[in-house]
Order: structure tokens, then sequence, then C-alpha cells
């Protein structure tokens, strides 16, 4: 009895993410931006790998287990870019591996503002493996014809917009637009979950608060058809070249915060959040989210990769050799 209530109570808790089936939320967002927005892929001047892991809700048996990999490289003059999305999401009988292929294109609407285009098309590989349900007997789960495993996959398509200026960024986005079921019937016995439409909204503002500090704040929003808005507000404060802090708010949901240690061309992240309900805390212990972040090659101007990464950013108090090359610099990417 003592394993079975918790479990039940982890089933209350994970049943929205099991059928109302909302995609998985990282606080280091910003480093996957191209999980739901392809236009962002490759529009760093340099190829650009992130590998992030998540263990949501820790020490409740099947709680949501998600790893991320990310990469990004530009192409035709840094006008185009490419990359791939891989995410594998477990949540206690069920897992989920989502691949797709990114493509972004820019727009030169000024000096100083840019436009990104971008689509993306892949799938969903969905799993259920029904051996994982503890009974009271395995005989019993031997016996009951109705735990079946299953599995199915289910093409998809996307679409997204970046705007961004020197100081400025809007993402706009729904990575998902085909609605597709899990189940149909079978021998006389129907279940239906939907992969519903997601869309996005992020946008946020750099402030230079000095020659090496910068302060950034940013908010995300999601929007699924039958299910709570969830929206997360983000906030930043960047040494250039050393460490980023952040502090996350998820509206009714939860607390966090993260930090990132930058080595050269790598950056190391760890993330830690806390559900501000009683009732999920008394079973788990928060969520754990770890980041790696990894740049490959140089750009033309010959900066360091991850200073570039920064001033694209928007960290216009970087000093970076001459007053042209500090007044075009762009944010690309949060």
């Amino acid at each position: 009895m003592k394993t079975v209530f918790p479990l039940m109570i982890s089933l209350l808790f994970v049943g929205e993410v099991v059928w109302a089936q909302q995609d998985p939320h990282f606080t280091m967002y910003r480093n996957h931006m191209t999980m739901f927005n392809p236009a962002l892929t490759g529009i760093n001047g340099n190829s650009l790998l992130n590998l992030s892991y998540k263990s949501q809700w820790v020490s409740i048996d099947g709680a949501p287990e998600t790893q991320v990999i990310s990469f990004g490289t530009p192409m035709g003059e840094e006008r185009a870019g490419i990359g791939f999305n891989v995410i594998n999401d477990k949540t206690f009988v069920e897992d989920q591996t989502a691949f797709f292929i990114n493509f972004s294109y820019k727009l030169s609407l000024s000096d100083k503002t840019d436009l990104y285009l971008g689509i993306q098309g892949g799938g969903n590989a969905f799993r259920v493996n029904a051996s994982r349900l503890k009974t009271y007997s395995d005989d019993l789960l031997n016996q009951d014809p109705n735990l079946i495993d299953h599995s199915q996959f289910n093409p998809n398509v996307g679409v997204g917009i970046y705007l961004v200026s020197e100081k400025v960024f809007l993402s706009l986005s729904a990575p998902k637009i085909l609605n597709t079921k899990r189940f149909v019937e079978k021998e006389g016995f129907y279940t239906s979950a939907t992969d519903r439409v997601h869309s996005y909204i992020s946008a946020g503002r750099h402030f230079s608060m000095s020659d090496d500090w910068t302060f950034t704040p940013y908010f995300l929003t999601r929007f699924v058809n039958g299910a709570p808005i969830f929206s997360s507000i983000n906030t930043a404060w960047k040494k250039t070249d050393q460490f980023e802090l952040g502090l996350e708010y998820n509206l009714k949901s939860s607390l966090g915060a993260n930090m990132i240690f930058e080595f050269n061309n790598m950056g190391l992240g760890y993330a830690y959040t806390r559900s501000i309900h009683k009732e999920i805390n008394q079973y788990g212990v928060g969520s754990h989210e770890l980041l790696l972040r990894i740049s490959f090659g140089s750009n033309k101007n010959g900066i360091d990769d991850l200073e570039k990464i920064d001033n694209d950013r928007g960290e216009n108090g970087v000093e970076i050799g001459t007053t042209n090359m500090k007044n075009n610099n762009i944010s690309k990417r949060f």
C-alpha cells in the first residue's frame, strides 16, 4: 500500500502530461528555442549544439524525464540556417521521441532589424509500455487483455517567425500545426489522446547595465486548445564571457533559478525548479535540469564564438574592437 498510494498521486498530477499532452518546458529554454520556433535555426553566425536533460518531480515514481538535442548551422552567406531537434520524453508508461529538421531564412528589414522565417518537418514516435504498470500480482498483469503495448508514428510540420532588433526580440510560432491522435478503436475498445496545436509567443529586451553586465527580462506564453494557458516570466543577469544567472516564475505553477558558466567555446548550465503547490512537494523534491552548449568554428570577424553569441543577444556594452562592429551587433538570439 505504501507504494500504491504515491503511484496514484503521481498519476493524478501527471495525467495532464499524458493525456492533454503538452510539450515539455525547460527553464533554460532560450538555449533550445528551436524546440518551438524553427526560425532561430543557425542564426548565430556559427554552428551551435545544445544538449539538455530534465528530471521532473524527483522521487515520484514514473515522473517525467526529458532529453533534448538541438543543432543549427548557418548556410548561404548566413542568410539561411539548417538544423535538427531530437526530443525524448518519458512519463510513467509512455515514451515519446520527436525528430524534426529545421530551416530558417533571414530578411533584412533595416540595418538594425532582421526578420527570420522558419519551417520544420518531422514527426513523433509514441510508445506505451504496459509492462511498466505495477499491480498487486504479475499474474494479474499477464491475464488482463486490456494491458497491451502500443506504438505509432505521427508526422507533423511547424512554422515560426523571429523579429529581432538591437535590443528587442519577438518570437511567434506553432511547432506542430497538425492535430494527431494516439489511439483508435481496436477489438471493441476505444481510447483517444490528441496532440493539439501548440502556439507560442515570446519576447524580451536587453538592458546594458555596464561594460560587462547585461540584464534581460523576457517571457514565454503557450496556448493549447483545451488546456490551461502556460506562462513563464524570466530574468537573466549576464557577465560577459563568464557566467549568467537567471530566475523563472511559471504562473500558478513553480519557481526556479538557473546558472550557466562559459568556458571558451562551451557553456555548462544547471537549473532547479520547485512547485508552489504543497500537494506536489510532499511527494517530489523539485525538478533538475542540465545543459551543455558547444559552439563550433569562428565567424568571419574573428570574434570568439561565445562572445559572438553574446553580442548577437544584444549586449552592446561589450567592447569588441571597433565602433562600427559594436553598433552593428544585432540580438539574433536570446
